[in-house]
């Protein structure tokens, strides 16, 4: 019977090494020797199964115990022919993970019952477990420190943690942990008694149970309770955190954690494990766009691993300059615009700077500066940044401040008093200014020519205005000069006052505008005198232009100021709206003017608003003028534009002739514009030059008559300039002089006597 039996379950070897054996004793002989191999039958008859070798004690009494072999070394269930035959290294037993046996001793003595056969394998760590032990009877005191026992039952085999140190001497729930990764397992030993605890064990039904703890020496015990709690993987306090960089710098990821032991780190790009990345922070040196990406950490302890959310890291390279500020030459007393066209990564920041210098408050993506004169000149470059870096313009916008240039006077429009009657030898005008029914030059000497209506005195220019003058204006029946000092002169009608000038108004002016019956003067402190007429309003000047004013401009019975932030202040009749100023001149304005009852204003973007009485198209800006302007004049119910390219733009009533520009009109310098008539500053024509053998021939359009030519030895200030002897021939369209050509250098200029 042995044969067939044995073949029946011989099959491939299956090892029970760490396997856990738990026998049920039903009945049998003791006791049994300390050691020795055991067989395990499946019934009490036929060929034995044993397990080879367990040593330790065997349980002398009845009851469910549980035996584990631990160790490396062989333990397979083995298959005997015989009850006292030999037994082999190797087996299969398909009946294996339980049933009954009986388990005999080679030297005599048996027992039987049922086993099981646990499935868990060796070797298990419970390094960090935290271990409650709920104590209910037992003796004591205990020593403080050794190794304790964890059994079943209250008696055989125990289960040991090794290394706890400090055990309760009385009852209650204790908990112990075992922290370091070295020695601390639950472990087997074979014998009460016996020297030592292996460090390793498989047991199922480890994690709770009866507890007899007893002390490895000296004696004492305390039963109860036991749990195992695995410890837990670390916790992430603080996850890193998501960063957006400019290409070149660093950037640091970290996380903060904890958790039982040693934590150990890994992070990862995009779910990728990045070699060498295995600490508390991972830190690229000089990023690129390519390291844009998800970033991630796990982190790992004896109880497991936990993995950070997250973070992305947004790489943003420098914003690009598309279309840098270009140079410019801008007439001084003129507004400057200098504009950057940038792309990148939103936002962008601007920063301004002239000569390398920063400007205070320039930081958008244009600079405007109202009235430039000399010191304005220089190198102007804009820094634009992002979170990514910053770019700066290059090359950088030149800045030249040209002085007005002395022409001569255009006029046309109502000349029912000789307004626009141009005196025939008016040459080397600067300015211009026109009121009701009269017009007003200003020459490059400080001198003043006036024609046109003298009802009131207006043109009869006094003693006082007669030289050092640097600017004029015409209100509608008076005058008013600002000298070279910083004083002010006015003449002409007085019924509202609008001559007499303040003593506010008599030092430290640097601007003057007159309106239909009063007079403005603006100080060097941005402050604003006012006088005349004030039935309106118009002489009362509010606070917000009380302070921080750059330029200002009358209409017939109100005022407005601008102010050297670009904002517009009015104030006056409002009967149209005209001192309602409108959002879109509330900044960026750098020029304004004064109607009857309209209000203009010119944008740093060479654009015009209009504001107020639109009876007759006034406020009607036409497309012409929403570009490239560089200068404004405002008439009782019209305005001119004055192009960049020299050129005007005209619009409002037009029923005496103020909007019909003279054909030809160009290389226009300054305008002007009064009730019903409009002025313009004109440069002389360019002289072009043809040189045969010893003469030099000098010429210029026929369409420009009245010049002559003067030439000078050098520009050095003073300039002294001569007019050249020789007959003026006509001839082709143009008018031409012929001068000898000497060892003398000379310059030539056109001139109107």
């Amino acid at each position: 019977m042995g044969l067939p039996y044995a073949a029946a379950y011989a099959q491939s070897p299956s090892t029970l090494a760490g396997r856990t054996i738990q026998l049920t004793i039903s009945s049998g002989s003791f006791p049994f020797a300390s050691s020795g191999a055991y067989r395990f039958l499946p019934s009490a008859l036929d060929s034995t199964y044993a397990i080879v070798p367990i040593s330790g004690s065997i349980s002398a009494s009845t009851g469910t115990h549980t035996y584990t072999k631990t160790g490396t070394n062989t333990a397979t269930l083995s298959l005997s022919d015989a009850i006292s035959g030999a037994l082999t290294a190797n087996c299969t037993f398909s009946t294996a993970s339980s049933g009954s046996y009986v388990l005999t001793r080679v030297g005599g003595g048996s027992q039987s019952g049922t086993f099981f056969l646990y499935s868990g394998t060796s070797p298990t760590s419970i390094a960090g477990y935290t271990i409650t032990v709920t104590i209910t009877s037992g003796a004591s005191p205990f020593a403080t420190d050794g190794s304790y026992r964890f059994l079943p039952a209250a008696s055989g085999n125990t289960y040991n943690v090794v290394g706890i140190v400090g055990v309760a001497n009385s009852s209650g729930t204790y908990s112990y942990t075992r922290i370091p990764t070295a020695a601390g397992y639950i472990s087997y030993d074979d014998s009460v008694t016996g020297p030592g605890f292996t460090s390793q064990l498989s047991c199922d039904s480890a994690t709770s149970g009866t507890v007899f703890l007893t002390k490895s020496s000296g004696g004492g015990y305390q039963t109860g309770l036991f749990t195992m709690v695995p410890p837990a993987p670390p916790s992430i306090n603080t996850p890193p955190q998501s960063q957006t960089v400019g290409v070149g710098n660093n950037v640091t990821f970290s996380v903060a954690a904890s958790g039982v032991g040693t934590l150990s780190y890994q992070w990862r790009k995009n779910s990728s494990t990045i070699g060498g990345a295995t600490g508390s922070s991972y830190t690229i040196n000089n990023v690129q766009t390519g390291d844009a990406g998800s970033f991630d950490v796990i982190v790992s302890n004896i109880g497991g691993s936990t993995t950070s959310g997250a973070a992305t890291l947004t790489v943003v390279p420098p914003p690009s300059i598309t279309t840098p500020p270009a140079s410019q030459t801008v007439v001084a007393g003129r507004g400057l615009y200098l504009t950057v066209s940038a792309s990148g990564t939103a936002p962008l920041s601007y920063q301004w700077r002239k000569n390398g210098v920063n400007i205070t408050g320039a930081t958008s993506g244009s600079y405007s500066v109202i009235g430039v004169q000399a010191s304005h000149a220089g190198s102007y470059e804009v820094v634009v940044s992002n979170s990514g870096g910053s770019v700066t313009s290059a090359p950088p916008a030149v800045l030249t401040i040209s002085l007005p240039q002395p022409g001569t006077v255009s006029a046309w429009g109502r000349n029912d008093f000789g307004q626009t009657a141009v005196p025939a030898n008016l040459s080397r005008v600067l300015a211009v200014t026109a009121g009701h029914s009269h017009t007003v030059a200003l020459k490059d000497d400080g001198t003043l020519f006036a024609w046109g209506s003298n009802s009131e005195g207006q043109v009869t220019i006094p003693a006082a205005a007669q030289s050092g003058v640097m600017a004029v204006a015409a209100g509608y029946y008076h005058t008013v000069a600002l000298k070279t000092g910083g004083s002010v002169v006015a003449w002409g009608r007085n019924v509202e006052g609008q001559v007499t000038v303040p003593a506010a108004a008599q030092s430290g002016v640097v601007a003057v505008a007159a309106g239909g019956y009063h007079a403005l003067a603006l100080k060097g402190d941005g402050t604003i005198v006012a006088w005349g007429r004030a039935d309106s309003g118009q002489t009362t000047v509010p606070v917000a232009a009380q302070s921080g004013v750059a330029a200002i401009a009358a209409g017939e019975y109100h005022s407005i100021a601008l102010k050297t932030s670009g904002a517009v202040v009015a104030w006056g009749h409002n009967g149209f709206g005209q001192s309602t100023v409108p959002a879109s001149a509330s900044g960026g304005v750098v020029a304004i003017g004064a109607g009857g009852y309209h209000t203009t204003a010119l944008k740093a973007d060479g654009v015009v608003v209009a504001w107020g009485d639109n009876l007759d198209g006034q406020t009607s800006v036409p497309t012409a003028a929403q570009s490239g302007v560089v200068a404004i004049a405002v008439g009782h119910i019209h305005n001119l534009a004055l192009k960049n390219n020299g050129t005007l733009v005209v619009w409002g009533l037009s029923g005496n002739g103020q909007t019909n520009v003279p054909s030809g009109l160009a290389g226009v310098l300054a305008i002007s514009a009064g009730a019903y008539h409009s002025v313009a500053v004109t440069s002389a024509p360019l002289l072009a030059t043809s040189k045969t053998g010893g003469s030099l021939t000098l010429l210029w359009p026929d369409t420009s008559g009245g010049f002559r030519v003067e030439s000078a030895l050098n520009l050095s200030p003073p300039v002294t300039w001569s007019t050249e002897p020789g007959s003026l021939q006509t001839n082709g369209g143009s008018i031409s002089i012929v001068v000898p050509v000497s060892a003398t250098r000379k310059f030539y200029r056109l001139a109107k006597p």
